[in-house]
């Protein structure tokens, strides 16, 4: 069902940018960031509606956590 849904990681990952550049682009501290991107907590449908302005992606194509 998610087939060909990117993950937030990939997102970071396209865009060229350390976890503490897209944290600061997307309005996170890192640690908070880094446990979202590990699913250890999930991103809020907020974080991912900003990731996906910045990133110019539909939230479409991602991928729920």
């Amino acid at each position: 069902m998610d087939q060909g849904k990117l993950t937030i990681k990939a997102i970071r990952v396209n865009l060229n940018e350390t976890q503490k550049e897209f944290a600061d682009h997307i309005g996170l501290n890192l640690k908070t960031y880094q446990l979202k991107e590990q699913g250890k907590t999930q991103f809020t449908w907020n974080e991912i509606n900003t990731i996906c302005e910045y990133a110019k992606v539909p939230i479409s194509l991602v991928k729920p956590m």
